[in-house]
C-alpha cells in the first residue's frame, strides 16, 4: 500500500484477489470441525470397558484462526483506502456530483431470481443429511450415524465438551466460527446484494458491505472441504489402528448422492450469483472507465487522488452523465 501507484487498477485487482481467495485459509477450520464430529465415538471393548475417541484442538489452532482473521481484516482496510485514492469521484459528498448509478430492470429481475433460487437450494442442502459414517468393529457394523452441514455444527460441543472442560470457550469459539462462515455470512451476503438492487441511494455503501461479507462467506470452501473430509476419513482412521487388526474399530464413509447433489447445486449457484453481481456492481458504482493508468510508454497520465478536470462523460443506459 505504501508503494507509489502507477497502475491503480492493477493494484485493486490484486487486493480483490487477496480478499476473494483469503477465505481458503479457513479450510483448516472446516476440516477439523468435521473430523471432530466424525471421530467422536465410543468403542465397547467388553461389558465393563470402553474407549472414548475424541479429537481436541489445541491453542496453536486458535492462534492460526486469529492470524487469518487479522490478515483478511487488513486486506479490507487497505482495499477501502486504495479505492478512496483512485475513485475520488465516487466518495464525493456532494450528491449532485456523485449521482447513484443503477441496474437495468432486466438485470434486477435476473439477479433477484438468482439470489432467491441459490439461497433456497443452499439452505435446503445444508439441512439434508449428505453423508453417513460407517463404524465397523470386528467386521460388524457398530453404528451408521448420518450428518448434514447443520447437524455437524450443532454437535461440535458434544464432540469433546465433556472431556475438555477447561477448553470449553475455545470449542464454543470454533462452533461460532462454523455457523458464521457457513450460514450467517452467506445469508447476509445474499441479503445485502438484494438490498443493493433495491435501494439505489445507498447502493455504494451496501455494495462495499456485500463485497466484504462475500470475502468471509465460505460456501465454496465448505463444499470442497466436505468432499475432502468424506474421502479422507477412512484413510485418517486407518492410521490410528494397527495393520491387519481383525477386531479393531474401523471408520468408513458413504456419500448420499441425492442430498449431496442439492447441496452442490445450491453452493455453486450461490458462488456464481455473488461473483457475477459483485463484478457487475463494481463497474456501475465505481465507473471503471474513469481510472486512468500509465500508458505503454511509461508516461504517468494521472496521479492517484488527482481530480480530472474539464471533461464530461456520457454514460449508457446503466450510467448517468457526470462531471469528472
Amino acid at each position: 500500500f505504501v508503494v507509489p501507484i502507477k497502475r491503480p487498477k492493477t493494484i485493486e485487482n490484486v487486493l480483490e484477489f487477496l480478499g476473494t481467495f483469503g477465505k481458503w485459509s479457513f479450510v483448516d477450520i472446516i476440516v477439523l470441525v468435521e473430523m471432530m464430529v466424525a471421530f467422536r465415538s465410543t468403542i465397547l471393548l467388553s461389558s465393563i470397558a470402553e474407549i472414548e475417541v475424541v479429537l481436541i484442538p489445541l491453542w496453536g489452532f486458535y492462534v492460526y484462526i486469529i492470524a487469518t482473521i487479522m490478515s483478511l481484516t487488513g486486506t479490507h482496510v487497505i482495499m477501502y483506502l486504495h479505492r478512496r485514492c483512485i475513485y475520488p469521484h465516487v466518495f464525493l459528498q456532494d450528491p449532485e456530483q456523485n449521482q447513484p448509478q443503477t441496474f437495468t430492470t432486466k438485470t434486477k429481475i435476473i439477479a433477484i431470481s438468482g439470489i432467491l433460487v441459490s439461497k433456497i437450494l443452499y439452505i435446503i442442502g445444508c439441512n439434508l443429511e449428505i453423508f453417513e459414517l460407517i463404524n465397523l468393529q470386528g467386521g460388524r457394523i457398530a453404528s451408521t450415524p448420518r450428518y448434514s452441514i447443520l447437524s455437524i455444527g450443532t454437535e461440535i460441543m458434544d464432540s469433546s465438551f465433556e472431556f475438555v472442560e477447561d477448553e470449553q470457550r475455545g470449542i464454543r469459539f470454533i462452533q461460532i466460527m462454523w455457523f458464521l462462515l457457513c450460514f450467517v455470512i452467506p445469508i447476509m451476503t445474499s441479503c445485502l446484494l438484494f438490498g443493493m438492487l433495491i435501494f439505489n441511494e445507498h447502493q455504494r455503501s451496501i455494495f462495499m458491505m456485500a463485497e466484504y461479507a462475500s470475502a468471509w462467506s465460505c460456501v465454496e470452501v465448505l463444499l470442497v472441504s466436505t468432499v475432502f473430509t468424506i474421502s479422507q476419513i477412512p484413510t485418517f482412521g486407518d492410521g490410528l489402528i494397527d495393520a491387519n487388526c481383525q477386531s479393531c474399530f474401523v471408520v468408513d464413509t458413504n456419500l448420499l448422492v441425492g442430498p449431496f447433489a442439492v447441496f452442490v447445486v445450491g453452493s455453486v449457484l450461490h458462488v456464481l450469483v455473488v461473483h457475477l453481481l459483485i463484478r457487475k456492481a463494481h463497474g456501475i458504482i465505481f465507473y471503471d472507465d474513469l481510472v486512468v493508468e500509465e500508458n505503454d510508454d511509461g508516461d504517468d497520465q494521472a496521479g492517484v487522488g488527482q481530480q480530472l478536470q474539464g471533461s464530461s462523460t456520457t454514460k449508457n443506459e446503466d450510467h448517468t452523465e457526470l462531471d469528472a
